[in-house]
């Protein structure tokens, strides 16, 4: 019976490190002595029930470690367990989490960004580059499943109507990447895309591009590597007359408070003040949400109504809010500036 619950306990214990890597599930090759947690002295082959029990309780919390992401307690505590000369599975559990420690230390070391930007090659196509720097000593290499591709985009005319679109593919090439020493960088373009064309104010993409579980391979080791996804900076192409140069949000502000603009109808209002809009730089976006949500307490709701098709494009939402639903969005966001230090 004791034999039985060591073996269900093993079990578990297999489980919970194939969930942090599902890579490691399967025995690898040794990982390196020199350069990790695998040269502290081990016992003999073969293990005693009193063996495997005496680090049961060390190892679960190496698994709730790494869990938890304190990779480095998760090391500290391997070193202590192998010092202590484990043997059967037990030493086969710590050298599959050492497998795991080691792999996320190599990935640690990776930066990967996301740049989006004209294709050099053809004007109205957009270029999605994946750009790769690490602090590795040595190169190394990422061999993965086709990482997934994700293109949102949205489309603002002068009317203030939007539209999404949102498309996923595989990337074929970036099952294998190889990853730089530190120094070096490397650049692959994942794709390139038709940007929208017509009677457009603003087009919007959002890309993001996701890794599953797979090996790092590093100075002779095969080490797991663990799932990530990449979001690249939102990307807005406007239309060529609204290409005069940036404004201040001061701008945007004048024009909400400005009491003659009333009398406008709702077709010139929104174009007037979708320019205002797009034309305010993207890192000073949010101070345009800050200034409607001041005014918002005294914008009667036909005045809140006509300022929707920016407010919509500010928040990237495509929920279709009401006045009282936009109202709560609008105190959340000034209780959270008033808030901020």
């Amino acid at each position: 019976m004791a034999r039985r619950h060591r073996k269900a306990r093993t079990a578990a214990l297999l489980a919970g490190i194939a969930a942090l890597a599902p890579a490691c599930s399967a025995p690898g090759p040794a990982v390196d002595p020199e350069r990790n947690l695998a040269g502290a002295p081990v016992g003999p082959e073969g293990s005693t029930p009193e063996d495997a029990a005496r680090f049961e309780a060390a190892l679960q919390a190496v698994l709730a470690a790494l869990e938890s992401d304190d990779t480095e307690v998760a090391r500290l505590m391997l070193r202590r367990i192998l010092a202590q000369r484990p043997t059967g599975d037990a030493l086969a559990l710590a050298e599959r989490l050492v497998q795991v420690v080691d792999g996320r230390a190599v990935m640690d070391a990776v930066r990967f960004e996301l740049v989006v930007d004209q294709d050099p090659a053809r004007r109205h196509r957009s270029r999605l580059r994946l750009v790769i720097e690490t602090d590795l000593r040595a190169p190394a290499r990422l061999e993965l499943a086709p990482l997934v591709v994700t293109r949102t985009l949205s489309t603002l005319d002068p009317l203030g109507a939007e539209r999404w679109r949102t498309d996923t593919f595989l990337w074929e090439p970036g099952a294998t990447l190889e990853l730089p020493a530190a120094g070096a960088t490397r650049e692959h373009v994942v794709h390139t895309a038709e940007l929208p064309r017509g009677e457009l104010l603003a087009v919007r993409e959002r890309w993001s591009v996701a890794g599953r579980s797979g090996f790092v391979h590093f100075e002779g080791a095969r080490l797991p590597a663990r799932a990530f996804e990449l979001e690249a900076r939102d990307k807005e192409w406007l239309a060529s007359f609204l290409d005069r140069g940036p404004l201040d949000p001061s701008v945007f502000a004048a024009f909400v408070d400005d009491p003659a603009n009333a009398t406008l109808d709702d077709a010139t209002y929104t174009a007037r003040l979708l320019e205002r809009t797009l034309r305010v730089p993207l890192d000073r976006r949010s101070e345009l949400l800050d200034l409607v949500a001041e005014r918002a307490p005294r914008l009667d709701d036909r005045q809140l109504a006509r300022l929707f098709p920016a407010l919509r494009w500010l928040a990237a939402s495509t929920d279709e809010r009401d006045l009282d639903q936009w109202r709560l969005v609008l105190a959340t966001q000034l209780g959270a500036s008033a808030s901020a230090p």
